[in-house]
């Protein structure tokens, strides 16, 4: 998990505003609306974390907020220009 955070980071260093609005809103805990937090789509639409594939938006609302929660829980904001299955070329991960 820590590699993979790491990752993340280091993929959103050239994406300040990005970042940012990634730690506001874990912190404001997705009461303040911000920008989309941009990954590049993969061929099959899943990343690998710890051996495991899934989806990114089921492994960043994991991570960020719901630990315990089963992709088909998840429906996008029509709001968010990005969501997993509108399939763009980038998935938003900020899920907050």
């Amino acid at each position: 998990m820590k590699s993979f955070l790491f990752s993340l980071v280091k993929k959103l260093k050239d994406k300040k505003d990005e970042l940012d609005a990634l730690v506001t809103s874990i912190t404001s805990n997705g009461q303040i609306l911000t920008k989309c937090v941009t990954i590049q789509r993969t061929l099959d639409g899943r990343l690998q974390v710890a051996g495991r594939k899934g989806f990114p938006h089921v492994i960043y609302a994991r991570i960020w907020r719901w630990p315990d929660l089963h992709k088909n829980e998840l429906k996008h904001l029509k709001v968010c220009p990005l969501a997993f299955d509108l399939k763009q070329e980038y998935v938003c991960g900020k899920l907050i």
